[in-house]
């Protein structure tokens, strides 16, 4: 089967070339199939997702012996096979997608946040990096972006204090951000009375969707390649 538009200014994927992967997903077939750069490949398809406006192909490169990540509007022709394949038991397709959308950006990023990981890992998209634990009360965000300005702004949402240990254009946006916030705050001091600020509580992280099924999510810039 043939996309009936294989351009970037698709925005969404060609429906039957959709179609035809899911099945095979759900099917657990591998599927032969053509990208836009003309490269040819054999694929086991574990899962369909959608994330930030685009849909994903999660599956095996049996050939590289790797995971791969493809955006759906960017395969031409796509061909289903009698091959079997078997998708990992413990598979957490949103969270793998997530994971390779978070890495490979032009600008590193690692920021300490003073508060323990379960207080803050609902409240972090993933998009933004790899949280860990490094004390009772603290963990550190490892992640990278092509978009410092967006990535502080994402930081500001986190309802505890952090430090940029290291990334200069995440933390000149940052501080960019703060005198922005800062500016705007004086003005409205300056003109109406003081008003009570209520904090709204994190919202819960996506959950996983099932092989095959997409899951949605907001808007963050989308990643080259």
């Amino acid at each position: 089967m043939q996309a009936q538009n294989s351009g970037d200014s698709a925005a969404m994927p060609d429906a039957e070339l959709t179609v035809t992967i899911t099945q095979a997903c759900q099917n657990r077939k591998r599927i032969r199939l053509t990208y836009r750069t003309g490269s040819r490949m054999l694929l086991e398809p574990w899962a369909v997702v959608v994330r930030h406006g685009r849909w994903y192909l999660l599956g095996w490169l049996p050939d590289a012996d790797a995971r791969r990540v493809l955006r759906l509007d960017r395969i031409t022709v796509v061909e289903t096979t009698d091959e079997a394949c078997t998708p990992p038991d413990d598979l957490d397709p949103v969270r793998q997608v997530e994971d390779h959308l978070a890495d490979g950006w032009n600008y590193p990023v690692e920021v300490r946040i003073d508060a323990p990981l379960g207080k803050v890992a609902l409240c972090i998209p993933r998009t933004l990096g790899r949280l860990v634990a490094t004390g009772e009360h603290s963990c550190t965000l490892r992640g990278s972006t092509d978009e410092p300005t967006w990535y502080a702004e994402q930081l500001a949402a986190i309802p505890a204090p952090f430090t940029i240990l290291t990334g200069e254009r995440v933390h000149a946006a940052v501080q960019a951000l703060a005198q922005r916030l800062t500016h705007a705050s004086g003005a409205a001091i300056s003109k109406d009375p003081p008003r009570t600020t209520r904090v709204s509580r994190c919202p819960r992280s996506a959950a996983a969707a099932p092989t095959g099924v997409p899951a949605r999510a907001s808007t963050r810039p989308e990643k080259p390649g």
